[in-house]
């Protein structure tokens, strides 16, 4: 499915819950839609979604339970995001995360053990967003500062490029299959953030906070 005739602004509540037939969504690369409802994609058979840079509400559970969708990209634009919309993505590989972190709801893309490459652009992680999850590849570009509690806990992610980040949460990488890190020296890092890890290379900084 493509929206690409004007006036389209949106897609309503529910719109496309349970269906099994859609497979694609593309929105009109224009400024006019913004909106995706509440429960629009839940439970159907979505494999993949084009979210233009104009997109600002997604509204809860908008595509959860979407368990075929495969790659997900989170525009810049998006302001506003409700609870549990992106819950029960199972099938999940890849995620871009372009919009501030900071609005995603808790937990949102944790325990999924497909998800194994993650991009975020800017922003505060929260807390126990990636928990449980099988992520091997973490690119947090320069725009990351903060990292919450518990965020990568109990991953599979094997090296942490945190040169960016002033601010680690308490057990944020605990658990993990971490071997090696580098740190902003001037950062601030929470207890046990790297406890029970593999561990053999960390740059440690000449100051900041542990």
């Amino acid at each position: 499915l493509t929206v690409s005739k004007m006036p389209v602004v949106g897609v309503g509540d529910g719109v496309f819950k349970d269906s099994q037939t859609i497979e694609y969504f593309s929105v009109a690369h224009n400024d006019e839609f913004t909106t995706i409802g509440s429960e629009t994609f839940m439970n159907s058979s979505l494999k993949n979604v084009d979210l233009f840079d104009s997109v600002t509400t997604i509204g809860a559970r908008a595509f959860s339970g979407c368990a075929q969708l495969e790659e997900l990209t989170i525009p810049d634009s998006v302001t506003e995001i409700g609870a549990d919309a992106f819950s029960g993505l199972t099938g999940l590989e890849k995620l871009t995360i372009l919009c501030d972190p900071a609005i995603i709801p808790e937990g949102s893309f944790a325990n999924l053990p497909a998800l194994k490459d993650v991009t975020i652009a800017k922003g505060a992680i929260p807390a126990r967003m990636f928990e449980g999850s099988g992520l091997t590849r973490l690119t947090l570009e320069a725009g990351v500062t903060e990292i919450g509690a518990n965020a990568f806990v109990n991953t599979a992610l094997t090296t942490a490029d945190l040169t960016g980040v002033m601010e680690i949460g308490e057990g944020a990488f605990e658990n993990a299959a971490l071997e090696a890190v580098r740190l902003n020296a001037n950062a601030s890092v929470g207890e046990r953030a790297f406890a029970n890890t593999k561990l053999t290379q960390l740059v440690i900084p000449a100051s900041g906070s542990f």
